[in-house]
């Protein structure tokens, strides 16, 4: 019989083999340029998303909930 630990252990490790097949099939598959220059640009997507939120929540608000909120 196994104790907890270890069966937690195993899963863990299935887990982590997981993500690593899927890592990598990923970056072969994509290519590392790729995948750098789609993550940029989702980066940029959810950076002007984010300030065309933020801005539209000043217009409606007193305060400038920009300043609160990026500490």
């Amino acid at each position: 019989m196994k104790s907890s630990w270890k069966k937690q252990r195993q899963t863990t490790k299935r887990r982590n083999i997981r993500l690593t097949r899927w890592k990598n099939r990923v970056s072969r598959k994509y290519g590392l340029v790729d995948l750098a220059i789609a993550f940029t640009r989702a980066a940029k997507r959810l950076r002007k998303s984010f300030a065309a939120m933020a801005q539209a929540i000043n217009s409606i608000t007193p305060e400038k909930w920009l300043d609160k909120h990026m500490d």
